[in-house]
This record gives structure tokens, sequence and C-alpha cells, in this order.
């Protein structure tokens, strides 16, 4: 869980870029590429690192610089044909120019070049850019035989379409035929060139999922789902949940392949905590294995139960310290009681932040879980509604931290917090100018403490698979998973959203809630058990 693949401390130069996990035989495998033959000057090869895991949380090194060639570079394909593992890197020479090569293996350990004249290269006829990261679908045709297409990240000439990606097609996984692009009809979609995640097939419909950066407001890869009835399209967008996951304003969440397992088909994600100055990532991490879902057509993230591998020793959460608002500051509705294994909190506008008596370590992981229901602080005037707030706090400093909130609207909001210790009338400015008229009674004013809310990334609640289902009077199950760089956060066992923990955390996580009264019930943690 949260693997994170570059030891900066064995090579300082070392970078990775992508992954692609296979299940085979009880095993998960775990395939990267890495720059090898590293240093200041020469990054022109690339090898492959292979970790390995009995139960997708805990992972040993199973190789490291294998089979590194001259002239590859970031993109590849990590697939099972028959007997064999499949290994397409791709690569760039005078010779040929881009084009991708063709290794198989029966022990991962030791690579067959199956010869040049399987290398498959750009198609001019259709493409005029890329030609790499090839993901394979497999399939069956009309006849019942079956039929291996392959969908790679390329992009399409102007006068042959809008963008798309690349498409090949197979019988025996070996010798690929270049297609056409598939056909995406994007109608009001902006179109925007991508990079290729997955196609899976799922309750007779094929679903297409590419990243694309710099993408409505996002810098990071999120990732975007297109859908049809045939492999070839014509694919439409899924507007309804077309970003499946990803963040807007930071390099968090990028590529992400599909899994085949006993359980179902997972996702492995790439995290990625900043790529100063480009990619590949020295920080390349991959997140917890999340399982793909179809619900009612639509793709979306879910827990996977397997991640419960990493739990290790239990503490109840029962003991709540508030930290904001300070005594002196506090009004009469901002306040908690506990009620056997519940604590239930009221907060004004301005919020309550209430830290866990435990303390914990990033470095180890831990995972907290528990169930809420959020009521808004309603008012005589229903136009007047605000939304309430619940979500996690990670303390990083003297009267600040970053928290992860999701409201009874729909929307999660990832950012900066930072709280006053001070009334705002302690301050040296003009009261009858900047206090305001009219404010309504116990709700957060110009009198109170202020706390202000750096908002980093937002989620929802339309257009997004990942945005939160809770909703005013509802129960619901809220879960975290927090270690290293990374923090994720599920709601009703969906994938929501994952932010970097704060640098300077200081061990202290709490409850941060606003413009509602929040029932908390049966708050459990576990350090993860992992090395």
């Amino acid at each position: 869980m949260y693997i994170k693949v570059i030891d900066l401390n064995k090579n300082p130069y070392k970078a990775a870029w992508e992954n692609y996990t296979l299940f085979y035989e009880g095993h998960y495998y775990a395939m990267f590429n890495v720059r090898s033959n590293i240093n200041e000057l020469n990054n022109s090869s690339y090898a492959i690192d292979l970790f390995k895991s009995k139960d997708g949380v805990h992972w040993e090194l199973f190789c490291e610089d294998t089979l590194p060639i001259v002239g590859s570079h970031g993109g590849f394909s990590f697939h099972r044909f028959g007997d064999y593992f499949m290994y397409h890197p791709t690569c760039t020479n005078p010779q040929k120019g881009i084009h991708f090569k063709s290794y198989r293996s029966r022990n991962l350990l030791e690579w067959e070049h199956l010869g040049d004249t399987y290398d498959v290269g750009i198609d001019n006829r259709y493409y005029e850019q890329r030609w790499d990261e090839i993901v394979v679908l497999d399939d069956v045709d009309a006849d019942g035989n079956e039929v291996y297409f392959g969908y790679i990240s390329s992009e399409v000439r102007n006068d042959i379409g809008p963008p798309s990606c690349g498409m090949l097609k197979s019988r025996d996984g070996l010798e690929w035929e270049i297609l056409p692009p598939p056909v995406i009809h994007w109608g009001t979609t902006p179109p925007h060139h991508m990079e290729v995640n997955f196609c899976e097939k799922m309750n007779g419909k094929y679903y297409l999922n590419m990243s694309g950066r710099q993408y409505m407001d996002s810098l990071g890869y999120s990732l975007y789902t297109f859908v049809a009835d045939q492999p070839e399209g014509p694919y439409v967008p899924d507007r309804e949940m077309f970003r499946l996951c990803g963040t807007s304003h930071h390099e968090i969440t990028w590529l992400s392949h599909t899994i085949h397992s006993p359980e179902g088909i997972l996702c492995a994600t790439w995290l990625c905590k900043g790529t100063s100055p480009a990619v590949p990532s020295q920080s390349f991490t991959i997140a917890p294995f999340k399982r793909l879902l179809n619900v009612d057509g639509h793709l979306r993230l879910g827990y996977w139960s397997g991640n419960d591998a990493a739990k290790g020793e239990e503490t109840r959460l029962s003991k709540l310290d508030i930290v904001h608002p300070l005594p002196q500051v506090k009004g009469e509705r901002d306040h908690y009681r506990l009620e056997k294994d519940k604590f239930i909190i009221q907060a004004s506008r301005d919020g309550i932040i209430l830290m866990f008596e435990k303390m914990f370590d990033v470095q180890k992981g831990f995972i907290i879980e528990g169930n809420v229901e959020l009521c808004e602080s309603r008012t005589l005037i229903e136009t007047h509604h605000h939304a309430a707030h619940i979500g996690i706090y990670m303390e990083s400093g003297t009267n600040s931290g970053t928290a992860m909130v999701v409201d009874t609207h729909g929307v999660t909001r990832t950012g900066y917090i930072q709280y006053s210790d001070h009334k705002i009338s302690d301050y040296n400015f003009r009261k009858d100018i900047y206090s305001g008229m009219g404010l309504v009674d116990g709700r957060s004013g110009p009198l109170k403490g202020t706390l202000a809310f750096d908002c980093q990334d937002t989620a929802g609640p339309y257009g997004h698979a990942n945005a939160s289902d809770l909703r005013h009077g509802s129960r619901h199950t809220i879960r975290i998973l927090a270690r290293g760089d990374f923090m994720e956060l599920y709601v009703d066992d969906y994938y929501v959203q994952t932010f970097y923990v704060p640098e300077t955390f200081t061990g202290r996580v709490g409850i941060v809630v606003s413009d509602g009264v929040a029932e908390c019930e049966s708050f459990r943690a576990w350090e993860m058990n992992i090395d």
C-alpha cells in the first residue's frame, strides 16, 4: 500500500514512469518503467523494476534495473498472453522513429526479444504524434473467437478526426494490425488530446478511460471516461460522471491501469508529489488498489477490502479536545458532548475543530474509520439554508493544518486551514465599517475568531464520479488512509479524493465540522502493519 518506488538514497537521479500491475497464480506483480544507467547527463534508456505481493498490500522488490534498452523511454505495456508475460517498451531510433518492441518471459527475470519484425511503429496515415502506453482489451468477436484490441496513447491527424487515441488489433497477442482511431463524439465536451489508462467491457458496454493534463481545471492527469457499444466506438463522454478521479491545482493523481483479480477489476493509480522540473517522477508512488465499479452504467472507484490487510493495532477513538474555536472566542453554538461510543458536534459557520487524543505516525501509516450523520443548521427561510461540512483535519503547526471536507450539497474541498486565537474585535480597525449588519444569531461573525480556508482541490457535485454522496440527515461511513506523502478519503466506500499529507504534520488528527450538527459514532484507528 502506497508503494514508493524510488529510493533516492540508493540513486539520487533515479526516476520512474508509469505502472502496470497483473495478478497471476496467487500473486500481484507491479512493473515500473525506470530510468537506468542514471547520471546527470544520461537518461537515454529505461529498464524494469518489478515488485511482488501476495495480498496487494505488502510488497517486496522482485527484480531491479532489469532489461535496460537503449533508446527506450517512458510508456510501455505489461500484459499476459497464454503462457507468457509480454512487455512492450516504446523506443525511438533514427532508423524506425518511434515504435514499440515485443519481449516475452515465463519467469519475469529472463526476457526474450521476439525480433525486429514484431516492432510496431506509428502509422502516419492516421497518427502524427506519440506511440506509447498501449493497454490491451481481451474480447471475443461475433464468431466467439478470441481477439485483442490495443489502445495506445497517440495523437490523431487533424484531417482524420478529432482527438482520440491509437488503436490496434491482434489475434495472437504477437502480431498487431494498426486500425484507424476509435471514433469519439465529443459533442459539447471540449476535445483534448489524452493518454490511455484502460478499456474494459462491462455489462455489454465498452468503457475507454483516458487522462488529460491541464484539462478542465486539472493540472495533474485526471481520469476521464468514454462509453461505446463497440470496441472501435463511437465513444461519447460520460458527462454525468466524466471525471473518474483527479485533482485540480496539483499534480497528484496521474495514470491508472486495471488489474483483473479474483475479486474483480481493480485499479492501480500513480500518485506524484510534484514533478518539478518534469516527469518522470522521483516521488512516484502507487496508491492503494481500488475496485472499478459499474454503478447504473457509470464507472466509479470503490474501497477494496483487500486493503484491510494493512490494518495493524486498533485504537478506539473516544476522546476529543477542542482546538478551534478557543474558549475566549467560542460561541454558544460551538460545542460537543459524548454519549457512549458517540460524540455529537455542533458548529457555527466558522467551524469547530476537535483533535483525537491519539498521536499518529504517518510514515508507518494509519487508517481511520467511523460513521457520521450530518445535519444542516436550517433556518425558517429555506432559501437561506447552507451546506454543512465535515472532514478530516491533519495538524501541521500552530493553529494550522490541512483538511479534506465533504458537504451536504455534494462538494468535496481540500485545502489549508489557518484559524485565529483572537476575536476580530481585538484588531484595530473601524468596526462600524467592517462588522456588517443584521447578522443571524449564532452564525460566525466579526466578533468571533476567524477560520481561513485556502481551497486547493474541489470535486463534485456534477460530472465527477468521485463526488461525495453525503447528504443532510443521512448516515454515512468515512474512511481515511494515510501513509508517507499521501492521504485518501472514502465516503460510503466510494473513493473521493487524494491529497498531500502536510510536510510538517505534527501527528495530531481531528474532525472539522461547520454550519451543522454531526453525530460521529464508532470511530476507530489502526496503525498500518507495513514495513
